[in-house]
């Protein structure tokens, strides 16, 4: 006989809130709770991050020092072997035991990375069968895995938030947990929030009951994912692009400098903005040259301009036309309707 599904609930945990934890410093009680009661029928609980390895960085207590990565731009996260380790190139180093800065001694990880969630799991949950699944796994690897996990009759599944998004699940499935969205929720990017509710209403809309556990539950954008209102999240979305002069109101070309001098990524966007004001166009929108985010990747420094306009003209005029093909000769990259101006 074919499983019903539960009736769909949805519940918004605020991880500000540290009288919520008890049993342990990264999952609440009231999700403890649930798990524990859907484990009690004998179903199945999917639990889910979106960090890779234990920790997204390695923090001193007193001075605040954060180690980054000498290549890029980014923090240190810390991999499930116990380094510290870039998110973009890869280059790993070994966590100091006091802080390089000040030599304090304390220093603490912070961020739920997935391999840190399942040993939670398996500490709360001693008796029960606790399976993993990351994001690095091989293929043939990974595809026994997802084998394992559709034959599960009781137990809880650690797992990253893209499997959430295009798994399926076995049919004694109850609960899916979503913990700490807040990751990228406040990039400064233009589709970041558009993006930041795909990512939850993805999960949201599938047909078991939900619980995300957030340092933002009253944000905006989480509480339109929770309740999958797409229209006012649209309506709210191009009210600020429109007024913004930003897609898809706008066209928009990014151009990004990279060097290896931090001296020379600049001059190069610098010079582009020059030539740029010599044509005596009337952009709408003009973003004078910025660091890109990351400013630095693999050794290399990066700086941005952005031009908007509505004229498709402009983008045609032979002038313009001829700026951008000196672009490939400066090792300048032109990017048409950028997806992302970061």
């Amino acid at each position: 006989m074919t499983k019903q599904k539960i009736q769909k609930f949805d519940e918004i945990l605020d991880a500000s809130n540290k009288s919520i934890f008890h049993s342990s410093r990264i999952v609440s009680e009231p999700i403890i709770d649930e798990i524990s009661q859907i484990l009690n029928k004998a179903e199945v609980v999917f639990v889910g991050t979106n960090q890779k390895g234990i920790s997204s960085c390695w923090v001193c207590n007193k001075c605040g020092f954060i180690p980054r990565c000498q290549r890029c731009d980014r923090n240190y996260y810390l991999n499930d072997h116990g380094k510290l380790k870039c998110p973009i190139c890869g280059q790993t180093a070994k966590p100091e035991d006091n802080c390089p800065k000040c030599k304090n001694k304390i220093v603490k990880y912070v961020g739920i990375g997935i391999n840190r969630l399942f040993s939670e799991m398996k500490k709360l949950f001693p008796k029960e069968e606790v399976l993993f699944i990351g994001e690095e796994k091989k293929s043939e690897t990974r595809k026994k895995y997802v084998n394992g996990i559709l034959a599960l009759k009781r137990g809880i599944v650690v797992c990253s938030i893209n499997f959430f998004k295009t798994a399926k699940f076995n049919e004694n499935t109850a609960l899916l947990v979503f913990l700490n969205p807040d990751k990228t929720l406040f990039l400064p990017d233009f589709n970041s929030y558009e993006l930041k509710y795909q990512e939850i209403a993805e999960v949201i809309s599938r047909d078991y009951k939900i619980m995300l556990q957030t340092k933002y539950p009253d944000n905006e954008i989480i509480k339109l994912a929770v309740k999958n209102n797409y229209q006012k999240m649209k309506k709210n979305e191009l009210k600020l692009r429109k007024d913004g002069l930003l897609p898809p109101f706008y066209h928009l070309i990014k151009f990004m400098a990279k060097d290896k001098e931090e001296t020379k990524a600049q001059a190069k966007i610098q010079k582009l903005l020059n030539n740029l004001a010599e044509l005596n166009f009337e952009f709408p929108l003009l973003l004078e040259p910025y660091p890109a985010y990351p400013e630095k990747i693999r050794d290399q420094y990066r700086f941005n301009l952005v031009v908007g306009f509505k004229d498709q003209k402009i983008k045609n005029h032979p002038h313009f036309v001829d700026i951008i093909r000196n672009c490939s000769l400066e090792k300048i990259n032109v990017d048409v309707d950028p997806v992302s101006l970061l």
